[in-house]
């Protein structure tokens, strides 16, 4: 009996555990004017699961044209 409930104590542990893990991730966002890029910048997004750090990053990336010149960053989760 001990060694079932060191086992169920164990795999609850893993479960609530490991889907959580955290990790600090960097957002690294490409800047373009008119297809050429004019600049990078890298964010420091601190520790998060992956999913929300993603979602994060892809939060930064935009776009937008006026007057002819077309503008757009784009970013990549690091």
């Amino acid at each position: 009996m001990r060694k079932f409930t060191a086992v169920a104590a164990l795999a609850l542990l893993a479960a609530t555990v490991l889907p959580s893990c955290k990790k600090d991730y960097k957002c690294e966002c490409t800047s373009s004017m008119n297809g050429q890029t004019v600049g990078t910048s890298t964010y420091d997004l601190g520790k998060q699961t992956k999913k929300d750090a993603k979602d994060a990053c892809n939060q930064k990336a935009t776009s937008a044209s006026t007057g002819g010149v077309q503008v757009s960053v784009e970013c990549q989760l690091q």
